[in-house]
């Protein structure tokens, strides 16, 4: 219920398009994974498949984190 029902169709289509269509156990295994990442963060889960479809990725990957910039400047002196 968490995974976007259009952003799941057109990973299916992508999959279709770059000749790796999805099989019964494969789609599970990619529920298992997308579970798991939406388990880590709320939309985490419509991000991976935003991210491989986006990509061309057969596979899914967990959205990295962006660094927080606002507590720590990437120039250490400017903190001080």
């Amino acid at each position: 219920n968490f995974i976007d029902a259009e952003i799941w169709n057109s990973f299916v289509k992508m999959r279709k398009e770059i000749k790796k269509p999805l099989t019964d156990s494969i789609a599970e295994g990619c529920i298992k994974t997308l579970t798991k990442f939406e388990d880590k963060k709320q939309g985490n889960a419509n991000l991976a498949l935003e991210n491989s479809i986006a990509g061309g990725y057969q596979g899914l990957f967990e959205p990295k984190s962006a660094p927080n910039y606002q507590s720590q400047s990437p120039l250490g002196w400017l903190n001080k």
